[in-house]
């Protein structure tokens, strides 16, 4: 609906509730909502609104002022989303004056924690701790959600098996997205970096749709390959 319609609609209310008839003073309250609605300042909609009676006070029909209200902000649930716009910062707390913790690329996937704040959303870094991220900035994606349980970490890998390359280690209970690829008891992961890599199951567990638990009682399976763990890098 287009603001100059709304205004309209609001108009048209109250001259039906006041037989028909708007008093010129109301009428060019109106355009001054509009004008308002125009400059993109909901606060100067409502108080103008409110002080010509359009919203309460006034002679007509009142309009609850919540419907005049800004809308909420985007609020992201617990699992698995994907980065949509390109170069995206997460910052160290909700909001950019907080310091920058990276850029992540459109297509990238990040593990939110459930946790929001005017219209920014906690993400898991598989640095370890958690970071912030504008919620418009991501979509919901398929995948699944591993978190480190072995002490002091777990390796990860090029590929499935321990055969393949250590790339780095990933430290006791970091959060991390995977792509819901596994292969022999190893589970890929996508690191914050935007690396893929591959990961034992004996070293890290599978969690739940709110993030609160392991998926599934109990250790990981007793015929999941060993990989000792060995603090090469972090990434």
């Amino acid at each position: 609906m287009s603001k100059a319609l709304a205004t309209g609609f609001i108009l048209d209310d109250y001259e039906h509730a006041n037989g028909g008839h708007a008093r010129p003073a109301v009428r060019a309250a109106a355009i001054g909502c509009w004008l308002g609605l125009r400059m993109r300042s909901t606060k100067r909609f409502i108080a103008v609104a409110i002080a010509t009676g359009l919203v309460s006070g006034g002679s007509g029909a009142a309009i609850p002022a919540s419907a005049l209200a800004a809308p909420e902000p985007l609020a992201r649930k617990p699992g698995v989303y994907r980065v949509t716009t390109q170069a995206v910062r997460t910052h160290s707390g909700p909001g950019s004056t907080y310091g920058v913790t990276g850029v992540h690329k459109a297509g990238m996937l990040l593990a939110a924690s459930g946790r929001n704040s005017k219209g920014w959303t906690e993400v898991f870094l598989s640095t370890g701790g958690s970071a912030w991220i504008k919620s418009v900035h991501l979509t919901r994606a398929t995948g699944t959600v591993y978190k480190v349980q072995a002490q002091p970490g777990a390796n990860f890998r090029s590929g499935p098996g321990t055969n393949f390359r250590q790339k780095g280690f990933l430290k006791h209970g970091v959060i991390v997205p995977g792509t819901g690829n596994t292969k022999r008891k190893w589970a890929q992961l996508l690191l914050s970096s935007g690396e893929l890599v591959w990961a034992s199951t004996r070293y890290i567990v599978l969690m739940n749709a709110t993030l609160t638990a392991p998926a599934h009682a109990g250790p990981p399976a007793a015929d999941a390959p060993e990989d000792p763990p060995k603090e090469k890098r972090t990434r």
